[in-house]
């Protein structure tokens, strides 16, 4: 399966298409192979209309199943194309506009301070956070943990303003304490447009923290396939362990996260790898008593595609 639609269907299990997968897999499999394309328009076009190789139409819930995956694409497409930087264009408040959202903001209890960035940053508040940068504030402002915006922004799950501090120029290399960086923070909770955009801007796959973690554990803890799939494009190593010798298939076996475990297989991890405490990837699979996590990274890996 096509590892965005894999994520997005694993965060909304009530969109699986069940009995599209079980009775039409092809259809599936076609759907699944031409997602987040301008191809897979034309192809629910002839699916909904019934035509080519299912002239008599489809079973009333696999005609469900087709037109709700159609507004899930439509969903995504949309979602993908609401980034278009709609904050880097806007300029620098004048002195005068700065005065009044100072005045503003000291109107709601408020301070211009760089706790208060921090404090709108956490809590999402995009657009307020993004007149603070407009203001003056500097957009890679330092907490006494040596955390930026952005940190703060990805660790909370706040991508939307996530994207707007990188839109303003945040630094995607910056070192917190113990090493860490924003690449950290958005392999761990799977954000796809923020790994894309710290890439591009020339962040590290392997940047590595003082625990020696790095971007792919992240994503292999939490079973983000399609994050993993981006790092390893961009030559994240995918055998590299953290201090106690933890590979990302290892903390893919402990969490259970068969998709991934299959994935960082066929992409070249070692099962048998041993951590320092010597225990093995497989065993960990063996030991969880998970079938078809036994049975995944057991398969003789595929080549890559």
């Amino acid at each position: 399966m096509n590892d965005i639609l894999a994520e997005i269907l694993k965060a909304d299990p009530k969109s699986n298409p069940e009995h599209m997968r079980r009775d039409f897999p092809r259809v599936f499999e076609r759907i699944s192979k031409a997602w987040g394309t301008e191809a897979l328009d034309d192809i629910f076009m002839r699916l909904l209309v019934a035509d080519g190789e299912n002239r008599q139409g489809f079973p009333p819930e696999v005609a469900r199943e087709i037109f709700a995956m159609h507004l899930l694409h439509e969903k995504y497409k949309n979602e993908k194309e609401e980034f278009e930087d709609p904050w880097s264009g806007e300029p620098d408040m004048t002195v005068e506009e700065s005065a009044l959202f100072v005045q503003g903001l000291a109107s709601r209890g408020r301070e211009f301070t760089p706790a208060g960035l921090f404090k709108v940053v956490e809590k999402g508040e995009t657009a307020e956070a993004f007149n603070y940068i407009r203001a003056g504030m500097d957009v890679d402002i330092r907490r006494s943990d040596e955390w930026t915006p952005l940190m703060v922004a990805l660790f909370n799950g706040q991508e939307e303003t996530a994207m707007m501090l990188l839109a303003r120029g945040a630094n995607v290399r910056a070192k917190a304490k113990h090493g860490y960086e924003p690449i950290h923070w958005a392999a761990l909770n799977g954000y796809d447009r923020a790994i894309r955009f710290i890439l591009d801007k020339g962040g590290n796959a392997n940047a590595e923290t003082e625990f020696g973690w790095t971007p792919l554990l992240q994503a292999g803890s939490r079973g983000h396939v399609g994050i993993a799939r981006l790092l390893i494009q961009r030559g994240a190593m995918v055998n590299a362990s953290e201090q106690e010798g933890w590979a990302p298939l290892h903390k893919a076996c402990a969490n259970g996260h068969v998709e991934m475990s299959r994935f960082l297989v066929a992409r070249g991890a070692d099962p048998r790898q041993r951590s320092q405490s010597g225990v093995t990837a497989l065993e960990l699979a063996i030991k969880s008593k998970n079938f078809d996590l036994i049975e995944a990274i057991s398969e003789v890996p595929e080549k890559p595609s």
